[in-house]
């Protein structure tokens, strides 16, 4: 689900499917149910196409971490980890 309170017009997406990386702005929204939170059944107008929301999902992507500097702090950290 959206945001509660924010209106999503003006805003740029980011598509995950079918397109990847596709971004988009967000022309008008119509909030069916009234509930000021962006959710299935309400409809958009996304880059001048009118769509009807199926669904609202979240999409988290990740990216590697660093390993574990070896300071001290690094050292306490790893020595936590063996008991």
């Amino acid at each position: 689900m959206g945001t509660p309170g924010v209106n999503p017009v003006c805003q740029t997406w980011h598509q995950v499917h079918p397109d990847f990386c596709y971004t988009a702005h967000v022309d008008m929204w119509e909030d069916t149910d009234g509930s000021c939170t962006v959710n299935a059944c309400d409809n958009v107008v996304v880059g001048g196409i009118f769509y009807h929301i199926a669904d609202v999902q979240l999409d988290i992507q990740t990216s590697p971490c660093s390993p574990v500097d070896e300071t001290s702090w690094g050292q306490i950290k790893s020595l936590f980890g063996t008991f």
